[in-house]
């Protein structure tokens, strides 16, 4: 533990600590904002509250798991290979389209 506040390292682990720290604090401020979103969109929309309720839940829901799929890299990182694969084959087969949504 010494070594990461060593005078070589001092610098990279501090600035590390921050990102790590506004990144964590994004999520839970995505994760607090979310449910009382949706359930503001649910009940606009002529949802009842049971029914914005249970969507509000589904949202958090789909929230954490994109955030657990999206924080674990190295669990996932398979699938980040094969996505940017396939995405850069898909270009190369046809060069004059910029875009892969059509």
């Amino acid at each position: 533990m010494a070594m990461l506040f060593s005078h070589e390292y001092r610098r990279r682990t501090l600035l590390n600590s921050l990102f790590l720290f506004v990144s964590i604090s994004g999520l839970w401020a995505g994760s607090v904002y979310v449910p009382s979103a949706v359930s503001f969109l649910s009940s606009r929309d002529g949802l009842n509250a049971l029914e914005a309720t249970r969507m509000a839940s589904w949202a958090t829901v789909i929230l954490s798991v994109a955030t657990i799929f999206g924080s674990e890299g190295r669990l996932f990182g398979w699938m980040n290979l094969v996505l940017s694969s396939n995405s850069v084959a898909l270009l190369r087969q046809n060069p004059d389209n910029a875009s892969l949504t059509g």
